[in-house]
């Protein structure tokens, strides 16, 4: 059991011919008041947590498209320094409908 607290946003931005961007964030502070620790390993450790994800859309030409994918994670222990994942994906794509 945890609890969560944290902070959410986002941003959309749409065109009538079909084009849009979107972007969002989220903060998390994440405790385990009841949760068993040892030295280790910690699988319940208290987190702060920042999470970015941008998506998009855009016409090039009448059959071509332009998509993005963006994502990007941050997951830091607060009671270790030894723990940091981070997580990022990047896709780029050019699309061609027919």
């Amino acid at each position: 059991n945890y609890n969560s607290k944290g902070l959410f946003s986002t941003i959309n931005y749409f065109t009538e011919s079909g084009s849009y961007l979107s972007f969002s964030s989220s903060y998390q502070w994440r405790r385990y008041p009841d949760s068993p620790t040892n030295d280790l390993i910690n699988l319940y450790s208290n987190r702060n947590i920042l999470s970015l994800m941008v998506t998009g859309s855009v016409s090039i030409y009448n059959n071509l498209r332009l998509n993005l994918l963006g994502m990007y994670d941050n997951d830091n222990d607060i009671d270790s320094d030894t723990e940091i994942p981070q997580n990022s994906i990047l896709n780029v794509e050019i699309e061609y409908s027919f």
